[in-house]
């Protein structure tokens, strides 16, 4: 996996348009209704402001879950409920919602594996400096110094 350019928010390519809140939660309603769920409005645990994601919250028979969308990439994500003053996203599959996620065509759906995934040099081989310059900075602050996929693709250490 190659992390593109901008992924982290930082350094965005000129000309490059941020993902519609609207198209996604339409798309999350599209995409949850087969399966008897819905998408419910909470009010937002993080600023959208200062994250490089946007949320919505899936509400399905068994289980409640919040999809991630990259802001600048079409990378979706699923994790448990963020709850207030948590920091740590806890990922998790969501399949077969996820299948359909990836069947609309517009999105790169990642696994939880693919999220909890510790960041190499070789994926970071797009990243522009600003970025690399974000991730050495975070990787001192990380547990363990190790920073996760799914840490750089949905991140709010802005």
């Amino acid at each position: 996996m190659i992390l593109p350019r901008g992924i982290t928010g930082f350094n965005v390519p000129k000309g490059h348009a941020e993902a519609d809140p609207r198209s996604f939660r339409a798309d999350c309603w599209r995409v949850v209704a087969p399966f008897h769920g819905r998408v419910e409005d909470r009010p937002q645990v993080l600023d959208v402001r200062f994250t490089s994601f946007m949320t919505q919250m899936l509400v399905l028979p068994d289980r409640e879950v919040t999809a991630l969308l990259n802001k600048v990439h079409a990378w979706v994500g699923f994790c448990r409920p963020l709850v207030p003053g948590g920091c740590l996203l806890k990922f998790v599959d969501l399949d077969p919602v996820g299948s359909s996620f990836a069947a609309l065509g517009r999105y790169r759906v990642l696994s939880r594996e693919e999220l909890e995934r510790p960041v190499t040099e070789p994926m970071c081989a797009e990243l522009g400096r600003g970025e690399l310059h974000q991730l050495k900075y975070w990787r001192k602050l990380a547990e363990r110094g190790m920073i996760r996929v799914g840490d750089v693709v949905f991140n709010f250490w802005d």
